[in-house]
């Protein structure tokens, strides 16, 4: 299936409010690799329960805080890591 998302989309906030509907909507829309993030590790995992059961997009849980910016360095590197270039953020 062609898609109109050839990177990874990294969504902040991914558990609550605009940021999960962000990563839901990037599932639906055919997006092969989502990095999700938050501090709230269940929640984390909730999120990624759910993409799971709405596509076949491939996820990443990166627990952080945002308030902490070496965490953020940390998680754009693993994120890099793990799929490569191409970030949609």
């Amino acid at each position: 299936m062609a898609t109109q998302f050839p990177g990874v989309a990294l969504v902040t906030g991914a558990t609550s409010g605009i940021g999960r509907a962000t990563a839901l909507a990037f599932a639906s829309a055919g997006c092969p690799k989502i990095a999700l993030s938050d501090r709230n590790h269940e929640g984390l995992l909730e999120t990624k329960k759910s993409i799971e059961q709405l596509s076949t997009s491939k996820t990443a849980i990166i627990q952080i805080d945002l308030l902490d910016e070496s965490q953020i360095i940390r998680m754009v590197e693993a994120t890099v890591r793990l799929w490569g270039s191409g970030l949609c953020c």
